[in-house]
């Protein structure tokens, strides 16, 4: 059988044979070309009774790199990781330029005194404290921090006793610790001291005589009767209340 692929193939041709078929054999799927089906299981036939499987050769040299492959399919996220520690502070970073100024306010209402001439305003109150030292009595004065718009009438000033109410439409519900006067009155409380009772009467400031009544824009004059000197109760004390008409 061999000389007969002998003579068909030549040596180098029926080497060539064998090898393949031993290389089919093994598993490598290269075909024995040249050989027909007969002959290709005549050659099985004698590698399996004769042949063995030789050592394995040496490693080839490393082929050329081939092209590079499609990018693959992007992984799934992995789970977020521990969060580090704070850093230190940095430096304060310079300060900025000044803004500009924003527009003026609305100018807010007038006040007591925010127009010429300066006088209390009509149905606003203003109060004070009076006071008539130890000894004889005569004439004091009770000044208004506020000039009131036009003097008023002496019966516009009213003279409230010790612990005695306020008279209604005049001193409506004043008293010496909160004195009040209604509009256009003059009342004068008084704290301590009985020969308040023996006041006669109120001027205004610049009259002259006793009976010069009235309240003067700027104030009034207290007129009293002269009482003994050593008599203890010539002290008095108190408030007043005056509500410009």
């Amino acid at each position: 059988m061999l000389s007969k692929l002998h003579d068909r193939l030549g040596t180098a041709g029926l080497v060539v044979a064998i090898i393949a078929l031993v290389a089919a054999v093994g598993g490598t799927a290269i075909a024995a070309s040249g050989l027909t089906g007969k002959e290709t299981k005549e050659v099985e036939q004698i590698v399996k009774k004769k042949g063995k499987r030789g050592p394995v050769g040496p490693a080839g040299a490393q082929g050329p790199a081939g092209t590079p492959g499609a990018n693959g399919k992007d992984g799934e996220p992995g789970p977020p990781g521990a969060t580090g520690a704070t850093g230190a502070k940095g430096p304060t970073g310079a300060t900025g330029p000044t803004g500009a100024t924003g527009p003026t306010g609305a100018t807010g209402p007038t006040g007591v005194c925010g127009g010429a001439p300066c006088v209390l305003p009509s149905g606003v109150t203003e109060t004070g404290a009076w006071t008539l030292p130890e000894g004889p009595l005569g004439a004091y004065a009770v000044s208004f921090p506020i000039p009131l718009p036009s003097n008023l009438l002496g019966s516009a000033a009213v003279f409230m006793k010790k612990g005695e109410a306020g008279v209604n439409g005049k001193c409506t519900g004043g008293t010496a610790e909160e004195p009040k006067a209604d509009k256009g009155f003059l009342c004068i409380y008084a704290a301590e001291g009985s020969v308040f009772e023996d006041f006669i009467s109120v001027r205004k400031p610049g009259a002259v005589g006793i009976g010069s009544g009235g309240v003067g824009r700027t104030g009034v004059i207290l007129e009293a009767e002269e009482i003994e000197a050593s008599n203890a109760q010539n002290i008095a004390y108190g408030t007043w209340a005056v509500t410009a008409p």
